[in-house]
């Protein structure tokens, strides 16, 4: 038993350097050898989800979306617990402008992990670009009593991704959503900047009732 827990450590240790070293291939704009060299740590264990997953990143940064998607598929069966794997297949299926089934990949990541900031914004956008901004803004509303100022940020990289037009449907055609709906939009975030700042004025108020 104590030799079987040595090698585990071992192995840990090992992936763990690894790991360090993709990641600065990443850092240094290098996917490909990035890829590579993610391979070389999930041989070491193919039984961690994680080692798919890492591979899986890679893959998507090379625009391998096809690999990186049965990379997700492989870290899922391993680590059900783990959100990641869903979240960045769904990124990987909207590069295929599957939005059907990458809004129910970030579903899937929702429900391992409801309080992921980046998951309930990436499902207000889904939504928003299927022209239901009802279910977007319950998203993004969410998000916001999570964490305000992350979400708020978001929603406006979303908004100017938005004003230049911004989703593909077919083959590769362009849409533009219209400036109705487009104010619509805007509507929904000026509501959830105020309702920040409401936010913030309560927990500066308690803060200012407990001294």
């Amino acid at each position: 038993m104590a030799d079987d827990n040595e090698t585990i450590k071992k192995k840990s240790q090992m992936i763990e350097f690894m790991f360090g070293r993709c990641d600065k291939l990443l850092d240094e704009g290098k996917p490909d050898e990035a890829v590579a060299c993610f391979r070389k740590a999930r041989g070491i264990a193919p039984e961690a989800g994680i080692t798919w997953y890492n591979e899986g990143k890679s893959l998507y940064l090379s625009s391998k979306f096809d690999e990186a998607i049965a990379c997700c598929d492989e870290a899922i069966k391993r680590s059900p617990e783990q959100w990641m794997p869903h979240a960045l297949k769904a990124k990987c299926l909207f590069e295929f402008d599957r939005l059907d089934e990458a809004t129910s990949e970030y579903e899937m990541a929702l429900k391992v992990n409801p309080k992921i900031v980046e998951t309930l914004v990436s499902l207000a956008f889904c939504w928003l670009i299927q022209k239901d901004l009802a279910k977007a803004r319950d998203y993004a509303k969410t998000a916001l009593e999570i964490n305000s100022e992350k979400t708020l940020v978001l929603l406006r990289e979303i908004d100017n991704v938005v004003a230049g037009m911004v989703f593909l449907e077919g083959e590769k055609v362009f849409m533009r959503l219209d400036d109705e709906f487009r104010e619509e939009f805007e509507k929904i975030i000026r509501e959830l900047e105020a309702e920040k700042k409401t936010l913030d004025e309560k927990k500066s108020s308690e803060k200012g009732g407990k001294k």
